[in-house]
């Protein structure tokens, strides 16, 4: 798949081969870029640790999670920093495994905003299974699997201290 790019700033612009004139925005920052969704209509050119903090709120009230308990999750998963990598594989802000980031459509794991998109999306398919915040966050960490087996919060101590420090 080739790309031309534009410069404009640091937004880019790219046309890929065969679509025709469609035009899909990159985000270059750190030396790496982001492929925007359509949906996304993100209007600055540089993004801040603000522009990531209002956009978890607009998303979290989209899609309809308590706002507050999603920026403690980026806090605590990340703390805002976008390109980052765990020892077991987790990527980006929201601190996604690559198969649950493709579960939730997100196609580029170190964009910020797409990454904040398939976390919320994500907690929020846990919160439906699992009907509480604390169970929710359980699975987020440690995997539905283990809130299934243990029937509850699992016994780990690194979930357990995630849970009760994002409710805080």
């Amino acid at each position: 798949m080739r790309k031309f790019i534009f410069l404009i700033g640091l937004l880019l612009w790219a046309n890929l081969v065969g679509t025709g004139p469609v035009h899909y925005p990159f985000w270059i920052t750190e030396g790496f870029e982001c492929r925007l969704q359509p949906e996304d209509k993100v209007k600055v050119k540089k993004y801040t640790k603000e522009d990531l903090r209002r956009f978890a709120v607009r998303e979290s009230k989209r899609q309809g999670v308590n706002p507050k308990i999603i920026l403690s999750m980026i806090y605590h998963e990340s703390r805002f920093t976008a390109r980052c990598t765990s020892i077991k594989g987790a990527k980006g802000i929201m601190q996604l495994m690559p198969d649950t980031a493709k579960d939730m459509g997100v196609t580029d794991v170190m964009c910020p905003y797409q990454n904040i998109r398939g976390g919320i999306k994500y907690y929020k398919a846990m919160l439906r299974m699992f009907k509480t915040d604390r169970l929710a966050l359980a699975a987020y960490n440690a995997g539905p699997g283990a809130v299934i087996k243990y029937k509850g919060i699992p016994p780990y101590e690194e979930t357990q201290s995630y849970i009760n420090n994002i409710l805080k």
